[in-house]
């Protein structure tokens, strides 16, 4: 049993000789779950670029700094669900 199909070319095929051989594969099981914890990896293969994720803040003005250097954190602290955790993070 397993939840997504692996989409590299060099690693597909296991449930295939698996079935041939009389063993029984189902497919399937948490799929999206299983998509969603492998998206930068299943981006990266299917689509041969990185999965990126750009978290953008701007001010009602539209800006993004003062001009004078006295900018504030204008977003939150925390890089949401979808951060990685690889950027470092800034120290207030």
């Amino acid at each position: 049993m397993y939840a997504v199909a692996d989409p590299n070319p060099q690693a597909t095929g296991g449930a295939g000789t698996l079935r041939a051989a009389g063993v029984r594969v189902e497919q399937g099981l948490l799929e999206a779950e299983a998509a969603a914890g492998n998206t930068a990896w299943l981006t990266s293969v299917r689509l041969g670029r990185p999965y990126v994720v750009w978290k953008y803040a701007a001010t009602l003005d539209g800006r993004i700094a003062a001009a004078d250097g006295s900018s504030r954190w204008i977003s939150s602290p925390s890089p949401g669900p979808t951060s990685t955790g690889c950027a470092p993070r800034p120290t207030r």
